[in-house]
Order: C-alpha cells, then structure tokens, then sequence
C-alpha cells in the first residue's frame, strides 16, 4: 500500500478521508476498509508527529483532529496549495506535511518497472523459456524494429537506378570519346 497517496489524498482539503473511506469500501468492503483506513489515519499521525517535533512547535493532536473534523471543501476550480497558503496559521504544522507530501510526484508505477523492458518481454507463457530462447527473440525484435519498411527499400531502389544510370552514362561517354 502505497501511503504517500493516500496521505496526499487526506491533506487535499476536497476528499480528505472520507474520499479514502469510500474508495477502501469500493475496494475491499466495510471490514477490511476501516481496517485500512485506522492504519493511513495512524500513518498521518506518526507523521503529523514527527513534523510537530522538527517544526519545535508545541501543538497537541487537535490541529490534525480539527482539520480532519472540518467539512470538506466543495468550490469549483478549487485550488489546493491556495487553500493551504490561506490556512497556513489555522495548521501550521499540517502546511508544513502539505508542502512536503504535495511537491512529491505520485507513481503507482515502480521505478524499477519504468527503466525496465523485462516486465514487456516475458510474460506468463514466455517465462518458461531457456535463457538462450528470450535472448534471441529479444534480438529478433530489434532487429524487426529496425528493418527497414517498404517505403525506404523503394526510395532505395529509386537512388540505385538514378546512381546506375549516372554511372552508364558515364562509362558510355568514356568508352565513345
């Protein structure tokens, strides 16, 4: 579970976590939703925590607790980091976890999986072959990349008979004079 979403979800004064609640419901029912839920919510306080201590701020749980209690916000065109910078003195220590958490980029894609082409040459059925198989059939498809299409063997074509003609001319203006 990737909890920097869900944290990010939470500080986004629009969905907050009754947008997580219902998504959790949608996804794995009402047990195992709240379940989930107890434990993005006790992740956001161990965080809100830790940012309390580095801040040196003295504030209890009830910044977090009152922004949680709040309604949602509903406008239209709704600006997140507007909505912040204007709250900032209501929760300055959640401004501080707002700033951290919103300027990360959220990927459910591992980085590992983005630089990789494993992942798009063997799947199910080909993870059963030698070594030496998946080596070729990935050259194979290189070399079907790279192969040159219709259109370029006859702009090639094109080239070599204007080149055989220049050259016949060539040798028949040679062999005459």
């Amino acid at each position: 579970m990737n909890h920097i979403l869900y944290f990010a979800t939470v500080i986004d004064p629009t969905k907050k976590l009754e947008y997580v609640r219902f998504c959790f419901i949608e996804m794995y029912g009402d047990e195992l939703a709240e379940n989930l839920i107890k434990t993005v919510k006790r992740g956001l306080e161990e965080l809100f925590n830790e940012f309390r201590k580095d801040t040196g701020r003295e504030a209890n749980k009830t910044e977090f607790d009152k922004y949680l209690a709040e309604d949602v916000e509903t406008y239209e065109n709704f600006d997140v980091l507007k909505w912040w910078k204007l709250n900032s003195l209501r929760y300055p220590i959640l401004l501080s976890l707002a700033r951290d958490i919103l300027v990360v980029p959220i990927s459910t894609v591992a980085s590992e999986s983005a630089f990789s082409i494993s992942g798009h040459v063997l799947d199910a059925y080909r993870s059963s072959l030698l070594p030496k198989m998946v080596q070729a059939l990935i050259c194979t498809q290189n070399w079907l990349r790279v192969s040159p299409t219709v259109n370029d063997i006859e702009e090639d074509l094109e080239q070599l008979e204007k080149v055989e003609f220049d050259l016949s001319k060539i040798v028949h203006e040679t062999t005459f004079d």
